[in-house]
């Protein structure tokens, strides 16, 4: 059924500090590493590999904390969290998100009986590779409603599937949970009421 296959915009003047404060406490630990080891010709050298290793750290921290706020979302909302993989009935391979070099944090589920997919994706390779979030549900555009007319977002339509993402960013959670939700609150058109059911009818 399921198959395998932090971006935040603005400025931030809080992250800015800690920013500064973290470049301002690796050079005092270089400093301080180089003088005792007598090194202290390989100040910069030991700078630059203190750099390296906190900026992977705090990435894995982030994807880590990421991964963990969209699982308890995806189960928020009774969805199964399925991770890197993705329902076998979605067409990725139709989208524009066909080249994505790694899934995560993908949910999927129904609301309302409408089936509702999301992920984050990586693609691109190199200082062009970028993160984006997809939301995905089996219908049409419309059903979105206005969520989906939300900053720098686009819309494609693709197998019996209205796909929305972010252009180069990830989505943050109250930014999926507006499209869910509006979703959810479409109808969807009940042909078996008894209205419509002929007069005369034995049942």
């Amino acid at each position: 059924m399921f198959e395998q296959h932090n971006t935040e915009l603005g400025f931030d003047a809080h992250r800015l500090l800690l920013s500064m404060l973290a470049g301002v406490l690796l050079l005092v630990i270089a400093g301080v590493i180089s003088t005792l080891s007598g090194a202290s010709d390989y100040f910069f050298l030991w700078a630059l590999g203190l750099a390296i290793v906190v900026s992977i750290v705090r990435q894995l921290v982030r994807d880590k904390r990421r991964k963990k706020d969209i699982r308890e979302f995806a189960l928020r909302l009774g969805f199964t969290y399925l991770d890197s993989a993705l329902p076998t009935s979605f067409p990725l391979h139709r989208t524009s998100s066909s080249r994505a070099r790694s899934i995560s944090g993908a949910g999927a589920g129904e609301l309302s009986h409408k089936e509702i997919l999301f992920f984050d994706c990586e693609l691109g390779h190199g200082k062009g590779r970028f993160s984006r979030t997809v939301v995905a549900m089996r219908g049409e555009r419309a059903d979105f409603g206005a969520a989906r007319f939300g900053p720098d977002l686009s819309t494609e339509e693709v197998g019996g599937w209205t796909v929305i993402y972010g252009e180069r960013r990830l989505l943050q959670i109250g930014e999926i949970d507006s499209l869910v939700f509006e979703a959810s609150q479409r109808r969807v058109p009940d042909n078996s009421s008894s209205k419509d059911l002929p007069t005369g009818d034995p049942r």
